[in-house]
Formats: C-alpha cells, sequence, structure tokens
C-alpha cells in the first residue's frame, strides 16, 4: 500500500507556510516532513490543525521538519516561519 502525498510552500508578506498534506492507509506508519532551506526560524508546526511533536533533522539539503503517524487517515503537516 501506498501513501499520497502532497507538498507545496506558500509565501504571505512576512510568514513563509510550508504544507505537507498525506493519506496514510491502514497498517502503516508514515514520517511526514519537509524541508527548509538554510536560516529558517520555526515558528509553529501543526497536523490537523493542533501543535504536533516534532523532530528537526540537519541534511544536505538544510532543515528537516518531521512528524510521525501511524493512525490510518488524511493529514495537513503546516509548518509556519519567518
Amino acid at each position: 500500500m501506498k501513501s499520497r502525498r502532497m507538498a507545496r510552500f506558500i509565501m504571505v508578506p512576512g510568514i513563509k507556510l510550508y504544507l505537507t498534506e498525506v493519506t496514510l492507509p491502514a497498517g502503516c506508519r508514515l514520517e511526514i516532513g519537509h524541508a527548509l532551506e538554510a536560516g529558517v526560524s520555526i515558528e509553529s508546526v501543526t497536523l490537523n490543525g493542533e501543535a504536533t511533536d516534532y523532530e528537526v533533522r540537519s541534511t544536505h539539503r538544510g532543515s528537516e521538519v518531521v512528524a510521525q503517524v501511524s493512525v490510518p487517515g488524511s493529514y495537513r503537516l503546516v509548518i509556519r516561519s519567518r
């Protein structure tokens, strides 16, 4: 089974939103995340509109923000930064 994923970046004056949307099938676990360019300061991370635990990992692409889910369903991860 495969999950469906869509990621995008939205910029409003002074605010950057990184959106990742996925649908997780039954029997799977998933790390939802988005790579941010160097120097980005994270203001908040929400999953389906609620604050969520997340991990920041250093990668060759910059910082990667990751949250984990294991319950089937549709998810929307929003990372807000300046």
